[in-house]
């Protein structure tokens, strides 16, 4: 769900958080007023789904002075103030069963938001913020935006030994305390443990997707795998802040004693997009390696830690000229890798002339992994870069050549995918 708005339109009346009190309403019948009307909207002109939504209005020296509770869509809520300048915050997702919200009669603004166990994982809140001043009988409409306060992150390993029991991975230093307004307190952080469950179809550890809140700065992440002996820790210090409202999906590969991990980072439908491939400690790959269970055709290293893999696709297809490769270059998937591309020139040399040398070695890895093996025989796609990419076909065997496709042949499919990834 993206960020929604919620609607108020000033008119006159009342409700407040310290709805016993019988001399705060004695004093209010003395004193103008003027009423908030509260409707909810998403920035596409829904209603919303994350409920309930939580509205405190807060005067000028942080004290609650009114409080409703949104609990269905298109409902609307009324708060009666008196003339004054207010704090109007909203809290959305929040439950009694998971959250312990303050007493109303003495709740502020920086009142904290607590989980009733501080080991569970949060839900998905959304929170915002705005001043309103309001005068005797006024009319005035106020658009409250509200955007997630917390992150969601998903956290998978690959490949860990078969005598692994039970794994877990952490994150620090995170916000612990969200404040009743809707912002954090900096002074205070923790460490999160998030357990990971083995499935065992294609030997991968994995956590659901957990919402957190953002990080202090970039983040350290915690390994722990168990076996017979007892407890192996890994700790890496990433270069990886968690943020507010993104997605981050997160793959380690267990290699030669050390888990290597390499990260995607996105915001996709949330804020936007961001992007990080990375690795942590471990042995460096070579061509003839395997990443995430695909060959790795050639390794480009640059002076800044930065290391390219080119991976071979595990599958290989036949096509009918072009037929249908486009939309397979979309929907191919393995391990959590995803963009693959046709062959280029260069890339089909650097195949061709691997063939060449050791075809056996390498189908005998292929093979080994349940991979489609190549065939010297075999004519495979290619695309030449240019103005406008041209779609050609190489044979593995002879002499490296490149010939115009007949769109009535029927060629080899295998694609290719650049990892790039960068070492700490």
């Amino acid at each position: 769900m993206g960020k929604y708005l919620i609607y108020l339109s000033a008119l006159i009346a009342l409700s407040s958080c310290t709805r016993g009190s019988d001399s705060f309403s004695d004093m209010q019948k003395n004193l103008p007023t003027a009423k908030v009307s509260i409707r909810t909207r998403t920035n596409l002109g829904e209603s919303p789904s994350n409920l309930p939504v939580h509205v405190y209005a807060f005067n000028t020296t942080g004290q609650c002075v009114a409080y409703q509770i949104l609990t269905q869509a298109d409902e609307f809520l009324s708060l009666t103030l008196t003339a004054g300048t207010y704090t109007i915050a909203a809290l959305t997702g929040v439950t009694s069963d998971r959250y312990i919200l303050p007493n109303l009669s003495d709740a502020l603004t920086t009142s904290p938001l607590e989980r009733i166990d501080p080991e569970s994982e949060h839900v998905e809140i959304e929170t915002g913020r705005a001043n309103i001043t309001l005068d005797n009988d006024e009319y005035k409409e106020l658009a409250l935006t509200v955007n997630r306060v917390v992150a969601q992150v998903k956290f998978s390993v690959f490949d860990l030994p078969e005598n692994i029991t039970e794994a877990k991975i952490s994150f620090q230093p995170l916000h612990s305390i969200l404040r009743m307004d809707g912002l954090f307190d900096y002074t205070q952080f923790e460490k999160i443990n998030i357990p990971l469950v083995k499935n065992d179809t294609i030997n991968l550890w994995e956590t659901n997707n957990t919402f957190v809140f953002p990080s202090d700065g970039n983040v350290t992440v915690g390994i722990v795998l168990t076996d017979g002996k007892g407890d192996r820790n890994y700790a890496y210090n990433t270069p990886i802040e968690i943020k507010a409202n993104y997605k981050y999906d997160i793959t380690a590969v267990y290699k030669s004693g050390n888990p290597e991990i390499a990260g995607t980072i996105t915001g996709t439908d949330w804020a936007g997009e961001e992007i990080h491939e990375f690795v942590f400690g471990g042995k460096t790959y070579r061509a003839g390696d395997f990443y995430r269970d695909c060959y790795i055709l050639h390794v480009e290293k640059d002076a800044d830690k930065n290391v390219t893999l080119t991976l071979l696709s595990p599958k290989q297809w036949e096509s009918t000229g072009t037929v249908g490769v486009n939309d397979l270059m979309l929907k191919y998937e393995h391990y959590g890798i995803g963009n693959w591309k046709i062959l280029s020139t260069e890339e089909a040399r650097q195949l061709h002339e691997l063939c060449l040398q050791n075809l056996e070695q390498v189908n005998n890895l292929l093979s080994q992994h349940g991979h489609s093996t190549l065939k010297q025989n075999d004519e495979y796609l290619c695309v030449e870069k240019g103005d406008e990419d041209k779609v050609l076909f190489f044979p593995l065997k002879g002499t490296f050549t490149t010939t115009d496709i007949i769109k009535t042949n029927k060629y080899k499919l295998r694609l290719l995918k650049k990892q790039q990834l960068t070492y700490y």
